[in-house]
């Protein structure tokens, strides 16, 4: 699994609340997609009350959480979070921007194996990860 979805690491993690990574250990865990979805909502409810965060970038939150799935990702194109919930896709790109500019996402190449600092249009095999979700998930182990 971690040789497709390099950000699922055996190694421990520098600072695991400002990662986007988790651990190979604790995504084995989670076989069990109900729980791991009740994780990633808790994830997404612990940044509702921000102030920083516009009401757009709440709504990408929204949706990157319905589209997370067994990869530890969400990697849906841009253009299908903005039908999801209605902004365009200059809008979406700006949200993702602000979101991947204050930490809250990172947006991982799967196939070079590396993360970007900025999106560009036509970008395939992209996944995005929520920020200290990683150590969310470690500490809602039962």
């Amino acid at each position: 699994m971690n040789d497709e979805y390099w950000w699922i690491v055996t190694n421990e993690i520098d600072n695991p609340e400002k990662s986007g990574l988790v651990k190979f250990a604790v995504a084995n865990k989670y076989d069990n997609y109900a729980k791991l979805k009740r994780v990633v909502w808790k994830w997404f409810r612990s940044h509702l009350d921000r102030r920083d965060i516009s009401s757009r970038d709440k709504l990408i939150l929204w949706c990157l959480c319905e589209r997370y799935g067994k990869s530890f990702s969400s990697h849906d194109a841009v253009t299908y979070y903005g039908q999801m919930c209605g902004l365009s896709h200059v809008t979406m790109s700006k949200g993702f921007a602000s979101l991947m500019d204050k930490n809250l996402i990172w947006c991982a190449k799967q196939d070079q194996k590396k993360m970007l600092k900025k999106m560009r249009s036509g970008m395939q095999h992209k996944h995005f990860l929520l920020v200290g979700l990683g150590m969310m998930l470690e500490s809602e182990i039962d």
